[in-house]
């Protein structure tokens, strides 16, 4: 307490603690190993999906501020921080070989691949030799491995599943020694993790900025690159697969309906050629009003037999059956036979064979010649009357016959008209489904060839990266630690100037408790 009391009434000791600090921390600064930062700005736009709690939220007034929204971008965010890009990566630059001196130009004096095998970890010094090559030894080595004593510069060596060459290079470099640090690939992971950085630049914008530090900036731009490209091909191939997969599915889907579209417009081809129906309410109709006219032609030819048949058989029963052929003047009276004008002819030439009978009989006997002549005559004609009407009522049934056979017909295709209709409508309904759902997948395929042409320009790169200049380093800045140290040093200039203000008032009031030998003590 005596000790920590004289030193704390030491004057000049706040002033020697904060110029120890500032001189501490820009020593630290002059001294620590700059960091170089390679940025990179990308536009995206997320893919959209169909539907989902985050669309529902999203909905909420105020939903999107509260974070209970779906952002596309911070899903493109952890893809560029997954293990598939970030081991991409990894394995292109071979960052768990690191080299520790000098800090930067790694790969301007080796080449490091990484090569199937076990991973290695330790320390591996290069010390320049008199001959031009270079002396190897190993630190910390794990496991175990035997390695060349020296290495000449365009030699190589493999160290686990890290195959190191010397580049000629390091022949004229003024390295003499050259130290390269070997770390397992989760340390390399969790530090590209740990310097990598992304943001969006604005609220709202479909950017990312991506930064990346390392002590080499040829490395932190090739390390960016590597993962921008790794990045957009996974993307690409990601999105294009399954729009592949669906265009695919799609189509096969289309290829089979289209088969059964074929058999379908084949079944209705069918069935129109055995049925003969087409357009079934037009036919329908077509056969309705020939029926109504088959039909009335049946009436009136039905009419005029029966009419006939009851004419002849009157007739008959007057001829006394032929005897009295005279009776059949009586058909020349059917309205029908008398606008026949072989029937006008037959009944002129009766009436004047009538006439010149009765002529002759005024003059001669029923006995003579001509008399007799007349008379075989007239009835030769009554009979050719009867021959007429027995011939017109043959003529009336040969009509009916056919007129008849075709009603019948009719008949039969009118009364089969409704199933037969029933059963084309379902073949053409079962068509037109097949041929709806046709169209709809044409569609959909035209749609995902459309959306996978999209997604290819789906991501761009606004700003590439590029190797930041070896004087403009991202860590340290000499400037901002000098401001920050100054600040850290009159902080703890007040702090002790605070505690000596505090504690001077209780040795005032206790002088003895200084000089006291048990406070000595």
């Amino acid at each position: 307490m005596n000790f920590f009391a004289r030193l704390l009434s030491w004057r000049p000791l706040p002033w020697i603690a904060a110029g120890a600090l500032i001189a501490l921390v820009m020593t630290w600064t002059v001294t620590a190993t700059p960091r170089y930062r390679s940025a990179a700005l990308l536009q995206v736009q997320p893919q959209e999906s169909s539907s989902g709690l985050g669309d529902a939220l999203a909905t909420v007034p105020g939903g999107a501020l509260l974070g209970l929204s779906r952002d596309g971008l911070e899903t493109e965010m952890g893809v560029l921080r997954s293990r598939r890009v970030i081991d991409a990566v990894i394995d292109s630059l071979a960052l768990t070989v690191r080299r520790v001196s000098p800090a930067t130009g790694r790969d301007s004096l080796v080449k490091v691949t990484l090569v199937d095998g076990s991973e290695a970890e330790g320390t591996l010094t290069l010390t320049r030799e008199d001959a031009g090559a270079f002396r190897l030894t190993a630190e910390d080595l794990l496991p175990a491995l035997t390695l060349p004593e020296s290495v000449a510069p365009g030699d190589s060596f493999l160290v686990g599943n890290v195959q190191i060459r010397l580049l000629p290079t390091l022949r004229d470099a003024g390295a003499r020694r050259v130290t390269l640090q070997l770390t397992p690939r989760y340390s390399a992971r969790r530090s590209l993790l740990d310097r990598l950085e992304m943001m969006r630049p604005s609220t709202g914008a479909q950017l990312i900025a991506v930064t990346f530090d390392d002590a080499d900036p040829t490395i932190a731009a090739r390390a960016l690159d590597v993962m921008i490209g790794e990045y957009i091909r996974y993307t690409s191939r990601a999105a294009g697969g399954d729009a592949r997969a669906t265009a695919d599915e799609l189509r096969r889907q289309r290829d089979t309906l289209t088969r059964a579209l074929a058999a379908a417009e084949e079944k209705v081809r069918r069935y129109q050629e055995r049925t003969g129906l087409v357009v079934p309410e037009e036919q329908a109709a077509a056969q309705v009003k020939r029926y109504a006219v088959l039909r009335g032609q049946v009436d009136a030819l039905g009419v005029e037999h029966d009419a006939l048949a009851r004419m002849l058989t009157i007739v008959r029963e007057r001829s006394a059956e032929g005897t009295r052929t005279g009776a059949y003047r009586q058909l020349a009276t059917f309205p029908t036979l008398i606008s026949n004008r072989a029937i006008q002819d037959l009944l002129v030439a009766l009436t004047e064979l009538e006439n010149d009978r009765s002529a002759l009989l005024l003059l001669r006997s029923e006995q003579n010649a001509d008399v007799r002549q007349v008379t075989a005559r007239i009835t030769e004609i009554e009979e050719q009357l009867q021959q007429l009407g027995a011939q017109y009522l043959e003529a009336l049934d040969g009509q009916l016959t056919p007129l008849r056979s075709s009603l019948a017909q009719i008949d039969t295709e009118l009364l089969a008209l409704p199933e037969q209709q029933m059963a084309l409508v379902r073949l053409l309904r079962d068509q037109k489904i097949l041929n709806e759902g046709y169209v709809a997948l044409e569609k959909q395929v035209r749609q995902t060839e459309m959306l996978d042409a999209i997604r290819r320009d789906a991501i761009r790169v606004v700003d590439a990266p590029v190797a930041a200049h070896p004087d403009d380093p991202q860590f340290p800045k000499p400037a901002v630690h000098l401001v920050l140290a100054l600040v850290l040093g009159m902080s703890v200039a007040g702090a002790i100037i605070a505690l000596r203000s505090a504690v001077t008032p209780a040795r005032e009031a206790n002088p003895t408790a200084v000089d006291s030998p048990a406070t000595s003590v």
